[in-house]
């Protein structure tokens, strides 16, 4: 004769089988992006780019004026 379970004995021994990582998942079939994900991804890189840009020209522009100022008061 086997002893008979309690409820909480059986459904602590149900739970580790539902959380057991070597369970099959379902297979994902891959779904590439959209094409309005991509326009906006290619729209954020170009904005990013030209921000990138100007923030590089704004500070050599910057530099080259202080050098130019130094170099101005060195002389005079």
């Amino acid at each position: 004769l086997e002893p008979k379970r309690s409820v909480a004995e059986s459904g602590s021994q149900v739970r580790p089988r539902l959380n057991d990582p070597r369970q099959i998942l379902p297979v994902q079939t891959y779904k590439g992006a959209s094409l309005w994900r991509k326009l906006v991804a290619v729209l954020g890189l170009g904005a990013f780019t030209v921000l990138g840009g100007l923030a590089i020209t704004l500070v050599v522009g910057i530099i080259a004026i202080v050098a130019a100022l130094v170099v101005q008061a060195a002389i005079s």
